[in-house]
């Protein structure tokens, strides 16, 4: 516990960066621009490297200001060469058209500075998916975890699984891995974490059933003493009915600190249909 709290201290008050918002805020995307998401989307066949033009500025333009302020904030952090050079675009990460025949578009908005010393080094990227439909599209920003603006932390997305279901509607999974390297700190401690994020596309919409913690390690470092060092290791198990759809997420977790024996255990996660939801179970 005590090394815990430590941590959990010098988390707080050790860091003075910025990073990305993490706010849940949604825009409508009608008209022209919709027309030309929806023609785009419709015809892709191939997972794109860059979006074409004018698909890219459409989905630039619609990212909530919050967003695009806070990229140019962030990269204004990196030193005084650094402001000026921050740039957000959408990456594309998955695409998946549901039964009812709305495309759902996975998307990583990348900020960064366009300066050859950061290059593809450092960069921070948020969740937002874009939902198209008949009559608009509409994209909604999804926050991963809770605001904290003097956070150091950067985060990179990937896509995990598209293969998965619950109750029959589809689940595509995104992995976020966190870095505390980042040009705006200079750190006491370094964090590598990576969460895998389950979103459930049914016909009310995406929502975001279960997180899950995969990797965890923090070491702090402290002048004149040795450092201190805790990791979270896991192994994921998914438990699947004869219709394929997931019954439980099955987590076996071990901690150390310092090399030592923290602790082990299973963390179980069964679905409950009548709620809709995941029951939780640690022991």
């Amino acid at each position: 516990m005590r090394w815990t709290l430590f941590l959990l201290l010098t988390f707080q008050f050790a860091f003075a960066g910025n990073n990305l918002p993490q706010i849940k805020i949604s825009a409508t995307i009608k008209g022209k621009n919709h027309k030309i998401l929806q023609k785009y989307f419709k015809q892709l066949d191939y997972p794109p490297d860059d979006f074409d033009p004018p698909v890219g500025p459409i989905l630039t333009d619609a990212l909530p200001k919050a967003y695009r302020t806070g990229c140019t904030q962030m990269i204004s952090q990196w030193g005084k060469k650094a402001k000026g050079t921050g740039k957000i675009f959408p990456r594309y990460l998955h695409m998946k058209t549901t039964p009812d025949s709305v495309i759902h578009v996975f998307l990583a908005y990348t900020c960064f500075s366009d300066l050859p010393e950061f290059g593809n080094t450092y960069y921070d990227e948020r969740l937002g998916i874009l939902e198209i439909r008949p009559a608009a599209s509409m994209l909604t920003m999804f926050p991963l975890s809770g605001p904290c603006t003097e956070c150091p932390e950067l985060s990179r997305m990937a896509l995990a699984d598209d293969t998965l279901q619950i109750d029959g509607s589809p689940v595509v999974t995104i992995v976020s891995a966190n870095s505390r390297e980042n040009p705006c700190c200079k750190d006491v401690s370094s964090l590598d974490e990576k969460n895998v994020y389950y979103f459930m596309l049914d016909p009310k919409g995406i929502r975001l059933v279960a997180t899950v913690l995969e990797h965890r390690k923090e070491v702090v470092r402290r002048e004149g003493m040795k450092d201190s060092t805790g990791e979270y290791s896991t192994t994921r198990f998914l438990e699947r009915d004869r219709s394929g759809d997931i019954r439980k997420i099955t987590t076996s977790y071990e901690k150390t600190a310092n090399d030592q024996d923290a602790g082990r255990g299973f963390i179980t996660m069964e679905w409950n249909r009548k709620r809709k939801a995941f029951d939780e179970l640690r022991r």
